[in-house]
């Protein structure tokens, strides 16, 4: 019986700017090798906006380059692990409310949703 291994890897494809999450399954006799695209969503300017901040005062209040923030906010690259939890601790929220592999519903989606429940 062959072992599987999960691996998580990030490139960085300089050209385009964007980046690509992919998780590589290895077997132990490396019979098979399995590639999945993980796209994060993310509400990053959303709440960057509701605090009325640049993208500079984000990036300083969280330790990386405003630049990442950008890269973020467009889809253009995933947040590491580290960098969503201090994210999630700025704006006082839990990791899955500013990061999920699903689409996030828009503000107008929400709202008829909480109107047909009342």
């Amino acid at each position: 019986m062959s072992q599987t291994w999960e691996v998580a890897i990030r490139l960085a494809f300089n050209r385009t700017g964007k980046s690509l999450q992919i998780i590589i399954l290895l077997t132990e006799n490396l019979d098979s090798l399995y590639i999945h695209n993980i796209m994060m969503h993310n509400r990053v300017k959303v709440l960057r906006v509701e605090k009325q901040l640049s993208r500079k005062d984000l990036a300083d209040a969280v330790g990386v380059n405003f630049q990442t923030i950008g890269y973020l906010e467009r889809g253009d690259y995933n947040a590491s692990l580290e960098l969503a939890f201090r994210l999630a601790e700025f704006f006082e929220l839990p990791v899955d409310m500013i990061f999920n592999p699903k689409p996030f519903k828009t503000m107008a989606q929400e709202l008829a949703v909480r109107q047909v429940g009342e």
